[in-house]
């Protein structure tokens, strides 16, 4: 956003000993804020916000370990939560996937915080059977405000939010196995699978229009690819699409009317796309035991092996294009990870973060795109660390308005930081 000095975080992954078996996983961090407000001689009061957290790592973890999250502002402490962390899949021969350890909606919510703008927020994890506390990552947020107004035009208390115009780039491919967990499932639940097929998935950001997520879970999703420059036929175009997080505010003026235009909707979503595309199980990791190949190849889906070359594929909502991803296939038929994997950016097994390609003007999916924002402050905060990356993050256009006016600073009275002892939903 355009919103002055923009704070860059340098993002490490922690070297203990420990450490070798545990890989954070980048693609499902996930950082949010509930708001606290209340009335004072019939007043609003803006009370503050707290954080809500998602992350998580795969490997093996000891039980009863945790996770905190420290929130700091300038090098003060603004408030910490600590969360007990959840393990799946610690039995191979069982399991539905990697082992993996997380905490889902993490949030201390006796913690106020009035502070907004720039915040960073470090990682560690609470190992229980050494009581060590390891850096995993510092992450960086902007907490924006949403100002809002009532019916007459009187002021209501605000509503504070994570900006994620940063991280529309943020797009993670996944090839699933027929016996596996959707990438997802810690954060969202695992979305059943679709038919008898190995499926190759996306997760995706948007910033959609106030009808754009239901335009894109229509009918309309459809898929068009080329291989090498040369038209792929797919014998079935059709996208599905479902929404997984979402977050949204509206910042109002005036008496708040929206047909006079004193309302303006923000809204960020991350949407999970199933394409028609498939994969034999022989070109993936296998993460347990129960992994297989499906019965029969479906005559209706395209398999990536069978195309290796580097593949350009565009979401379109009818003829309209919304993405443009890429990827390269080995003549080995596994897909090659990209530059920024190799520079530190971590994903799971199978799992690949791929080129996303935005139209210059806005569309049903993105009626926001902030040019600075992505360059600087990707992955929350921990920016492009390779000349691809960079250079994929410059192709991007400023598409609308970041944020609405943003009110002027404030002498806030302290903030409480709660107990830091969080609760995760499981």
């Amino acid at each position: 956003m355009r919103l002055g000095v923009i704070l860059l975080l340098a993002v490490g992954l922690a070297t203990a000993s420990r450490a070798s078996a545990q890989t954070v996983d980048d693609g499902f961090t996930f950082l949010a804020v509930d708001n606290h407000n209340t009335t004072r001689d019939g007043r609003p009061v803006d009370e503050g916000w707290s954080l809500v957290a998602d992350f998580r790592l795969f490997g093996s973890i000891a039980p009863r370990s945790a996770l905190r999250f420290v929130i700091k502002q300038g090098g003060a402490e603004l408030g910490r939560s600590t969360c007990q962390g959840v393990q799946t899949n610690s039995n191979p021969e069982v399991s539905t996937g990697p082992a993996t350890f997380y905490v889902r909606r993490c949030v201390d919510r006796e913690q106020r915080i009035l502070l907004t703008g720039d915040v960073s927020v470090e990682v560690y994890l609470l190992d229980d059977a050494t009581d060590a506390e390891t850096l995993l990552r510092t992450l960086a947020v902007r907490v924006l405000t949403a100002t809002r107004v009532g019916g007459t035009g009187q002021p209501v208390a605000p509503e504070h939010y994570v900006d994620r115009n940063p991280e529309v780039l943020g797009a993670v491919l996944h090839l699933q196995n027929i016996a596996a967990d959707t990438y997802m499932a810690d954060a969202t639940g695992n979305l059943p699978a679709n038919g008898s097929d190995n499926q190759v998935t996306l997760t995706v950001n948007v910033s959609p229009a106030q009808n754009g997520v239901s335009s894109a879970r229509g009918s309309g999703s459809n898929l068009r690819c080329t291989v090498d420059g040369t038209r792929l036929e797919l014998p079935r175009d059709r996208i599905e699409v479902t929404q997984t997080r979402q977050r949204r505010v509206t910042h109002s003026h005036g008496t708040g009317r929206e047909s006079e235009g004193e309302t303006t909707n923000v809204e960020f979503a991350q949407l999970f796309l199933r394409l028609p595309l498939s994969f034999a199980s022989s070109s993936i990791t296998r993460t347990h035991t129960r992994m297989r190949e499906p019965v029969r190849r479906s005559p209706e889906l395209a398999f990536l092996e069978d195309h290796p070359g580097r593949w350009e594929c565009q979401w379109r909502i009818e003829r309209d294009v919304v993405r443009t991803w890429r990827w390269t296939v080995g003549a080995d038929g596994h897909i090659v990870p990209h530059a920024e994997q190799g520079a530190g950016l971590s994903l799971g097994p199978n799992a690949f973060f791929v080129e996303t390609v935005l139209p210059s003007a806005a569309s049903p999916v993105d009626v926001r795109v902030e040019r600075d924002a992505v360059l600087t402050r990707a992955f929350f905060g921990r920016g492009w660390q390779t000349d691809a990356g960079r250079a994929l993050a410059g192709l991007v256009a400023d598409v609308g308005e970041a944020a609405p006016p943003q009110p002027g600073p404030a002498t806030p009275a302290p903030a409480a930081r709660g107990r830091g002892r969080g609760r995760a939903r499981k």
